[in-house]
């Protein structure tokens, strides 16, 4: 593992404060559910010639007012469809990016099982990542599927959260050629039409497409509908609707009730205006039903979905309807589900209901809204239980769901709801609960906005306090959390520290703490100790660490647990005890199993998981075991890519070593592009320049490397220039990334007398603050510099000092990351076990320590770094004039592999082009 370099936020940053094992977060599989087409559907080959057309381009639009069959169009074009569909029902509360996102996915899984499961880990969690983020690597795990398919989302028009705009209108202009998406709704989105259509890309279809013609106006009124009515009577009440479906099925229910001398007359006198059509349908709709079921109708609108268990207790009737019967009746219910338990009204009909019931009812409104609110919240579905009492409007019982509610939310990563929720009631019942108003100050806490938090936490200290919370202490919390916040990665971390001890020794005081003391308490402690290992005093970061898991594991907090865990085995390795390190890291990967397999949804791993991962990757890597290393390294790579910028760069930085010790140069490219990336991306300076150095360190090894990457060496000049370093500056740990950077960079420049005497109060730096781990890099890194000013003997003996201590924790990489120059004088020392198996892990192709062949005495001694044995066969047939498709062809590899080998030679031979190469290889007896 490499030394504890604090790289971003704290891993129980954003939703480690608190979890609930017994959250309801399943997702409703009914919004994924792909209605089927009505029996008595209107053939309409016109339009679904139009959608076939369309699918060459990124999306098919169907925009129009409600009741134009835009679904049902949609259920009979999938029927059809070659190809596979998914499907997404959206409703108002999907305008949350969280909950979006996450019915997104889960709607791309009915169609690829395995699509999208490490987002929905991160969706889970308490501060989801950015939506750009989670789009990058969907868009990357869509390309992977081999087949064509559609995604249908219904109903976009009930989304009015700008960020949803934002992050579709990314997917579209990223969007994989086997996906085609397509949105059904009432409204035009805010999405980019006018470039979609400029480039032929978008299919649309809108009200005046959508209208039944004369020719399917009389088939659904004659042949479906079985009204047989007169030429004339089709004509005209298609005039009278001009077309509109939902207006025609509602005039053919009335008709229905008609004897057919009587059906010319009220189509006669259908003339309303579209403005009171609806009102007057619903009546004649309404009109031919019983009282029994017109209540029932009536009554059950207020719910966006029902079942019938549902439906009996918000109706209040011992005489229950059937459900299956009233959708057989044809009274625009829509199944939810294949089972037939749970439905909902068509909108437009709902909508009618709804009006009907106002008219008739109104002053049950309030009633129906709490039978419903109680029973949601006797099932557990808290979000509909706090809605429905919002729209009673009962305040009080929003205020007590919430309150009740808010911290699962919070976990689950619906913070946007929380906040919209809160929001909903009137500013005289906000701030009034303590348990609320707490849990709301968090909530603005993760989502950035300070100055309303601060506010918030004035509130606290005057609140009722019926359960004896130590307020102070909790205020005192946020406060040490809100300024760290604030000042994260700057030189006033001090005050926010003061602010967390001082309320710890509040907590600390009290003789029987509570579940919601002890949380806040091991949040705090968390934080606290992070924050320590900024102001150089590992020892004390990891006494906190250490009370940390003690404390989350009392509260039951299992993600502040992991995260405490996590931070205590990186601090473990700081100070150079690795296989401690492990021992912490496997008990923290155990305790994430155990609670993965208790959580409401089928996930493998949760993203608070990702550290526990590369810290156990990064150690497996230290003893050189690439193969365990591997998996544990790229799946919290995968975590950390959605995670945002900061928690990014670990997981790049991972991969980074990774990638380099299986050779792959060209990766290790692509990882310093995306760093590049990301310091532009980042809001703090810290992270910024730490990613520069970063970026640097790895241009410099590519540039040792040689070939296509030697152009690297002038971007690394300027960042020398440009970084702003002064040598003899004082060492802190935000800085210390830099000036390892800059040896490095000196060393590559000749510089290596200043490279030394750096290096020296690098290592005394990382002596007094406890980090032998560091000390021991440091060291190494000596070795190769004292190497290059040709000081041997200095540099052997300080060798063997240094694998004196890392022998017993068996450290391989720290050695082979630094090269050729450690080789070289690995074959020096004394034959040892040790010795043996860190020459054993360097790349041997070159020299054969079983024969002492060392490489001071071969033909490739003076090379930056020697060839392997399949770049010497390559070298043999460059000297014969062999091009790249015939070395390929010669040694059965592939041709870009070939021109790889070829530019590495370059590289390490110092050459410009092949007849320098084959000459200076002859000159050191590499080829004949």
């Amino acid at each position: 593992m490499d030394a504890f370099q604090p790289g971003g936020e704290s891993p129980c940053s954003y939703g480690t404060l608190m979890y609930n094992e017994a959250m309801p977060t399943s997702l409703l599989t009914t919004k994924l559910y792909i209605p089927p087409p009505r029996p008595n559907l209107v053939p309409r080959p016109r339009l679904i010639e139009r959608l076939n057309a369309g699918l060459h381009g990124k999306l098919t639009l169907i925009s129009a007012p409600a009741g134009f069959g835009k679904t049902t169009l949609l259920s009979e074009w999938v029927a059809s469809c070659k190809c596979p569909v998914a499907w997404l029902s959206l409703d108002e509360g999907d305008n949350d990016p969280a909950r979006f996102w996450a019915y997104f996915v889960a709607a791309l899984q009915t169609i690829a099982p395995h699509l999208g499961e490490g987002i929905l880990r991160a969706l889970q969690s308490p501060q989801p990542p950015p939506a750009e983020s989670i789009l990058t690597a969907l868009i990357n795990e869509i390309t992977a599927i081999p087949d064509n398919f559609l995604l249908v989302l219904d109903d976009y028009h009930v989304i009015d959260a700008k960020l949803i705009d934002d992050a579709l209108t990314f997917l579209l202009d990223h969007l994989p050629p086997q996906m085609h998406l397509v949105i059904a709704t009432r409204e035009e989105p805010s999405l980019p039409l006018a470039r979609l259509r400029v480039r032929g890309q978008l299919t649309e279809l809108h009200s005046a497409n959508l209208c039944f013609t004369p020719e399917e106006t009389a088939v659904f009124l004659n042949s479906l509908m079985d009204l047989t009515l007169t030429p004339q009577d089709v004509a005209a009440l298609e005039r009278r609707t001009e077309g509109w479906v939902a207006g025609l099925q509602l005039a053919a229910l009335s008709l229905s009730q008609y004897d057919a001398s009587k059906r010319t007359r009220f189509i006669q006198h259908f003339t309303a205006s579209n403005r009171h059509l609806m009102d007057y349908l619903v009546e004649e709709v309404l009109r031919q039903q019983s009282t029994h079921t017109t209540q029932f109708l009536t009554r059950t609108a207020i719910l966006r979905r029902f079942n019938a268990s549902l439906c009996d207790t918000v109706v209040g009737e011992s005489n229950p309807i059937n459900l299956i019967e009233l959708e057989r009746a044809n009274l625009f219910l829509i199944s939810l589900d294949e089972t037939g338990e749970w439905f909902r009204y068509h909108h437009l009909f709902a909508d009618l209901l709804h009006r009907q019931l106002q008219k008739t009812e109104p002053t049950i409104l309030p009633s129906l809204h709490i039978r419903a609110a109680d029973w949601f919240a006797e099932a557990g579905h808290l979000d509909d239980a706090i809605h429905h009492a919002l729209q009673a409007p009962d305040y009080d019982r929003a205020t007590t769901f919430l309150s009740e509610h808010i911290e699962n939310m919070i976990i689950r990563g619906d913070i946007h709801t929380a906040l919209h929720h809160i929001n909903q009631r009137p500013p005289a019942y906000r701030d009034k609960d303590l348990r609320l108003t707490l849990y709301h100050a968090w909530t603005l806490l993760f989502v950035g906005q300070f100055e309303e938090c601060a506010r918030m936490l004035e509130q606290l200290s005057v609140l009722p306090n019926p359960r004896g919370w130590p307020v102070t202490a909790y205020e005192t919390v946020l406060k040490g959390y809100l300024t760290i916040r604030q000042s994260r990665f700057s030189d006033n971390l001090r005050q926010g520290i003061f602010l967390l001890e001082q309320a710890l020794d509040q907590l600390a005081q009290l003789p029987n703490p509570d579940t919601t003391t002890l949380i806040i308490q091991g949040a705090a402690v968390v934080e606290l100790a992070f924050s320590y290992t900024f102001e150089n005093e590992i020892k004390k970061a990891i006494i906190l660490a250490q009370a940390a898991v003690r404390l989350n594991v009392k509260a039951g907090n299992v993600l502040a647990e992991l995260a405490s865990r996590s931070m205590l085995a990186q601090l473990t390795c700081a100070q150079g005890r690795w296989r401690q390190a492990a021992t912490i890291l496997q008990q923290g990967l155990k305790r994430a199993e155990a609670w993965t397999e208790a959580l409401p949804w089928s996930v493998s791993k949760p993203p608070a998981v990702a550290p526990l991962l590369l810290n156990m990757g990064l150690i497996h890597y230290q003893w050189n075991d690439l193969d365990k290393a591997t998996p544990f390294i790229e799946e919290a790579d995968d975590l950390y890519a959605l995670a945002g910028a900061i928690d990014r760069a670990d997981g790049l930085l991972g991969l980074a070593q990774l990638r380099w010790a299986q050779g792959n140069g060209p990766a290790v490219a692509e990882i310093v592009e995306s760093m590049q990336q990301l310091a532009q991306q980042s809001p703090f300076a810290y992270v910024r320049q730490r990613l520069d150095a970063a970026v640097v360190e790895w241009q410099i090894r590519l540039v040792q490397m040689g070939g296509e990457w030697a152009h690297l060496q002038a971007e690394i000049l300027v960042w020398v220039q440009s970084c702003g370093l002064q040598a003899d500056a004082p060492l802190n740990f935000r800085s210390e990334p830099q000036y390892v950077t800059l040896v490095r960079a000196w060393r590559l420049l000749d510089q290596a007398e200043a490279a030394l005497a750096l290096l020296r109060r690098l290592q005394t730096f990382a002596a007094e603050t406890d980090r032998l781990g560091d000390v021991w890099r440091y060291q190494l890194l000596e070795v190769v510099v004292r190497m290059r000013l040709r000081e041997t003997a200095v540099a052997r003996h300080l060798l063997q000092e240094t694998m004196t201590h890392t022998e017993p924790e068996g450290i391989i990489r720290l050695y082979v990351d630094e090269g050729q120059p450690i080789a070289t004088l690995l074959q020096q020392l004394p034959p040892t076990p040790y010795r043996d198996r860190l020459l054993a892990a360097f790349d041997l192709q070159a020299f054969d320590p079983a024969q002492n062949n060392s490489p001071l005495s071969t033909p490739q001694s003076s090379l930056i770094e020697p060839l392997s044995t399949r770049e010497l066969e390559v070298l043999q047939l460059l000297a014969t004039g062999a091009t790249n498709q015939q070395i390929a062809d010669e040694l059965v590899i592939a041709y870009a592999t070939a021109k790889k080998h070829v530019s590495n030679i370059l590289g390490k031979l110092g050459a410009r082009n092949r007849v320098t190469a084959v000459a200076r290889a002859r000159e050191l007896g590499l080829i004949g």
